[in-house]
């Protein structure tokens, strides 16, 4: 028997059951499963994708893609690290920073901070009437803007802030101070989960080194792209000279957070998974159903010629059929969904940093969809298949 023929027997049972319409009702049922199910898989992990994404986003507009840091105090051979890092491929910016806790005092309200001098902000880092302020003459600073709220200042104002080091000089008696006047060059915010805007700052190198003296704490490396991060790190682990370095790339900076979220994207992903798995089970019915149905067909068949093996592949065939129908009316209906959220923002957040609900389809996502429905469409086949090869040509016809 030629495949063509198997294929036609399957479409028969699949769309001429006039007599049996429970059966038709089911089918459909398994279809219907299958669609919404891949549908809701590639909807709701685009939406994990998307936040996820947004996230990441918002923490690398202030972290870099590989930090360097030493356990104790000042970096040595940071001037080693720097030139051997503007050597390497794909990286964009090499920045040394000092990095310390200072207090900021506006009027008698007092806020602990801490501020990171560097060479320049952050890449992406995104300031309304950026100054170049490694070039300024003035004590220029950048705070975040829950902090501004807390100091209760804006751009422009003069705060005053001290290092550690210097309030215990001032607690000791050796000499008094209100701490260095510095202007508010911008207020920058970032959200995130990380509440760098209650905390950090930044200020220009000439500051940190009059704060907290001439140091190098670390040193933070931007790639021209995410996906070169790894290959980065890799060469600078690899160097001998810096091996006793703390070396950490942007997604080990914040582990837990995105731990976090993708267990929450693979527990979602595990519990839409069971839609699919009951649109299988309906599969498995139908067919099942339809063995018990068609005995005499099936004993029919057999006395024509057919093997076993051939019955077998009727049914395999028509529990594919219905697999692969809903994973690609599925998959389609996912993806213009999606798609219309990117395009037209039709689910809105009010209040947010964002206008509407944030999507991110990623190809491996769509893929492992597509290979559990059909995966578990072909597993719903085995068994109703495997009962009508086993049917025998006798006892078939004996009921009729």
């Amino acid at each position: 028997m030629s495949f063509h023929l198997i294929q036609f027997i399957a479409l028969r049972y699949i769309f001429s059951l006039k007599k049996l319409s429970f059966i038709s009702f089911i089918t459909f049922l398994s279809y219907l499963g299958i669609t919404t199910g891949i549908a809701a898989l590639i909807c709701v992990s685009s939406i994990f994708n998307g936040f996820r994404d947004l996230v990441q986003d918002m923490l690398l507009s202030i972290d870099p893609h590989i930090r360097i840091s030493q356990s104790h105090g000042n970096l040595k051979l940071s001037d080693t690290l720097i030139h051997f890092t503007k050597k390497v491929d794909n990286v964009l910016k090499v920045i040394s920073c000092n990095t310390g806790k200072i207090i900021i005092h506006k009027n008698s309200i007092l806020q602990p901070a801490v501020l990171s001098s560097q060479s320049e902000l952050p890449t992406k880092l995104a300031i309304e009437n950026f100054v170049l302020f490694t070039h300024s003459t003035k004590n220029n600073i950048f705070i975040g803007s829950a902090l501004a709220d807390k100091l209760q200042v804006m751009k422009g104002d003069t705060i005053h802030i001290s290092s550690l080091a210097m309030i215990d000089a001032v607690s000791s008696g050796l000499f008094q101070s209100t701490g260095i006047p510095v202007i508010i060059a911008g207020v920058f915010q970032v959200s995130g989960g990380m509440d760098y805007d209650k905390y950090l700052c930044f200020s220009s190198e000439s500051l940190g080194a009059t704060l907290f003296g001439s140091r190098t704490t670390n040193i933070d490396i931007i790639a021209s792209e995410t996906k070169f991060t790894e290959k980065i790190k890799s060469l600078i682990i690899q160097n001998p000279l810096f091996s006793s370095l703390i070396i950490k790339d942007w997604n080990e900076l914040h582990k837990e957070l995105y731990a976090t979220m993708e267990y929450e994207r693979t527990a979602s992903f595990i519990v839409i998974s069971l839609v699919a798995c009951v649109a299988a089970f309906n599969i498995l019915v139908s067919l099942w159903m339809t063995v018990h149905t068609k005995r005499k067909d099936i004993g029919m068949l057999l006395s024509m010629g057919l093997t076993t093996n051939q019955i077998k592949h009727i049914f395999l065939f028509k529990g594919m059929i219905i697999g692969i129908a809903g994973t690609v009316s599925g998959t389609v209906i996912g993806l213009l969904l999606c798609k219309g959220q990117q395009l037209y923002g039709w689910i809105p957040i009010a209040n947010s940093i964002v206008k509407s609900l944030p999507v991110s389809i990623h190809s491996i996502d769509i893929i492992t969809s597509c290979l559990l429905t059909l995966g578990l469409a072909f597993i719903a086949t085995i068994y109703p298949s495997s009962i009508a090869a086993k049917t025998s040509i006798t006892e078939s016809l004996r009921y009729e």
